[in-house]
């Protein structure tokens, strides 16, 4: 063979192993980016994501995005338990996005539940969760304010009304005479013994509700009443965030008031008897002059305030939270600080909140991890220490706090009282009349001609015994706001 034939050969044997090579290189895969989300559009985490016909897989983040090593053509297996598997060829675009819908048949698969296995189908209605983002995005005070409505077999009512105050939590209605009706709260795999004011709603991943006895196995007696999953956030690898969440918000009283003040009675009380709709001819008979007495004390009260502008104003909530997480593939953290500050919109109502937490996640090798969780929580709440209806339902016939003037037309009124000699009682009986003074039931709290301005308005300083425009019952609302002992 010449030499020139061994080198023609030489060249052709070369550019068959180039192109060999240049084949291979081009079949080396390459990394698929993508998102999964279910119908209604939220992240699914931990979906398989399977190359078909290879060993290589990975599963779905928190944010339902996942990374795979494929070539274009290779066919993506998306699996997840209760939904309808997908099947995604890979093309040119290395990034795909795509959700899957549930399926009927996938409830029959088995998943484990507490000490045993049972249906999807079945687990339905035992377990029911709730995103953290839905629970940051209410902006309530407190975490189990914001699930109310939101859980099917979770009633949380709040009772009082009152910020800061810890709702009832029945789940499947289970209730209790002598026992405690509460479910059993798990922060993190750890049962705590407080509520769930003590978590920040901003630290929350996502709250599950176990529902059944099944579910809540694990727990023993302590779940007989069902048992709330709190999982707080957690760092991630990579480079350290911080994060700012604030706001501020004002509430008020929904409806204009309801009752009417003292120159509204006497407006009323004037239109009655003009178009007949009140006859008063038998208490004029009976009793002349009262009638005109009651109207002109009504009209001529000076400086009333409404009893419910004075307990009802506009409320307003503060909120700061403040977090960062990060770490490595080994050591993950999260930390977090928050404050809120909420006055009520009735009055003496208020609620402060301080709240600081920090995990931390590492890996000790590759069989072995640990975590530490701290939790910080301190609050101060106060609240109207009176009944309300018992507030509300006094008349508005003169100030909270007496002035020079309220002070010098309950005397004058007194004096008007004795002159015309006469009171009339609920039932209309006609009798003498008597002192105000003598209208404060045996109670040594002073006399209306020792009134200072700044004292607090009582109901029997404008006459409670038929002989003025007291006769509520209520000792005035500033007695029962400011000193409870006084009623």
């Amino acid at each position: 063979m010449s030499k020139t034939m061994k080198y023609w050969l030489f060249n052709k044997v070369s550019i068959v192993i180039y192109m060999c090579l240049f084949s291979t290189t081009l079949l080396v895969a390459q990394n698929v980016t993508g998102e999964l989300l279910d119908e209604s559009g939220l992240p699914l985490i931990g979906a398989n994501v399977v190359v078909q016909g290879t060993n290589t897989g990975t599963i779905t983040d928190v944010d339902g995005k996942f990374e795979i090593a494929a070539n274009p053509g290779d066919v993506l297996v998306v699996s997840y338990v209760g939904y309808s598997n997908q099947f995604i060829t890979v093309g040119d675009d290395r990034r795909v996005s795509f959700s899957m819908s549930e399926s009927a048949q996938a409830l029959e698969e088995v998943i484990i539940v507490g000490y045993g296995t049972r249906k999807k189908s079945h687990n339905t209605g035992a377990i029911a969760q709730v995103e953290g983002t839905d629970i940051a995005a209410i902006q309530a005070t407190r975490v189990d304010d914001a699930l109310a409505g939101k859980l099917s077999g979770v009633l949380i009512q709040n009772q009082s009304g009152e910020v800061g105050d810890d709702p009832k939590i029945q789940i499947r209605g289970a209730s209790s005479i002598t026992g405690n009706p509460n479910p059993l709260i798990v922060v993190d795999g750890y049962p705590i013994t407080g509520s769930l004011a003590t978590v920040n709603p901003n630290d929350v991943e996502s709250i599950e509700v176990l529902k059944d006895a099944a579910s809540a196995a694990i727990y023993g007696s302590r779940g007989a009443n069902g048992v709330i999953l709190v999982t707080t956030k957690k760092g991630s690898a990579g480079k350290t965030k911080f994060s700012y969440h604030g706001y501020v918000s004002t509430s008020q009283k929904y409806r204009e008031n309801i009752n009417m003040t003292a120159r509204e009675w006497a407006d009323l009380a004037e239109a009655n008897i003009a178009d007949g709709t009140w006859d008063v001819s038998e208490l004029e008979a009976a009793a002349p002059g009262y009638v005109d007495y009651k109207i002109n004390a009504f009209r001529n009260s000076p400086d009333v305030v409404a009893i419910e502008d004075h307990v009802f104003g506009t409320g307003t909530t503060l909120a700061h939270d403040f977090s960062m997480s990060g770490g490595s593939e080994n050591t993950k953290f999260f930390a977090s600080v928050g404050v809120q500050d909420v006055d009520g919109v009735v009055i003496t109502q208020a609620f402060k909140r301080y709240n600081a937490r920090i995990n931390v996640d590492s890996k000790l090798g590759e069989r072995f991890s640990t975590g530490v969780s701290v939790n910080g929580f301190a609050s101060d709440r106060s609240a109207l220490e009176h009944d309300m209806r018992d507030i509300l339902r006094g008349a508005s016939i003169h100030p909270i706090y007496h002035t020079e003037n309220s002070i010098a037309f309950v005397q004058e009124l007194d004096q008007l009282s004795q002159d015309l000699g006469i009171r009339v009682s609920r039932q209309g009986g006609v009798s003498d009349t008597q002192p105000f003074d003598d209208g404060h039931a045996g109670i040594d709290v002073g006399s209306i001609y020792d009134l200072q301005p700044g004292d607090p308005a009582w109901d029997w300083h404008y006459g409670r015994a038929g002989n003025g425009i007291g006769g509520s019952s209520n000792p005035g609302t500033a007695a029962l706001i400011d000193n409870k002992s006084n009623t």
